[in-house]
């Protein structure tokens, strides 16, 4: 699922510390960021956002500094749920037994193979 934050200073003053929160539900993780503003300058060290766990959930937080009217903040990220399904572990095992079960007469017994009737 695809995640979009905007937003655009529409204040007629400067915004000298901004910082939003995107908290998402419990069990969902961040895949991918695809797109954040404001890019980091040339003087900048590090970047804008950050991933944090707070109270058993993922956040991601941006930060900008100086906002003047019309600049925007923007994330644009991909999440998905954490949980791993469960139905690939069953079919492995589905699958080990019925092999176990089909060539079950290529493994020999031991103790038949070498005696004779003498």
């Amino acid at each position: 699922m695809v995640v979009v934050y905007r937003f655009t200073n529409t204040a007629l003053h400067r915004i000298d510390a901004f910082e939003a929160r995107v908290v998402l539900p419990v069990g969902q993780v961040v895949t991918g960021l695809d797109d954040y503003l404001p890019r980091p300058g040339k003087d900048d060290s590090g970047e804008p956002y950050s991933l944090t766990m707070e109270l058993e959930r993922r956040c991601l937080v941006i930060k900008a500094a100086g906002l003047k009217t019309g600049d925007r903040v923007l994330l644009k990220f991909r999440m998905k749920s954490g949980r791993r399904p469960l139905w690939p572990l069953v079919l492995l095992v589905l699958l080990s037994i019925l092999y176990l079960v089909l060539c079950r007469d290529l493994v020999a017994t031991p103790g038949k193979e070498g005696k004779t009737d003498a």
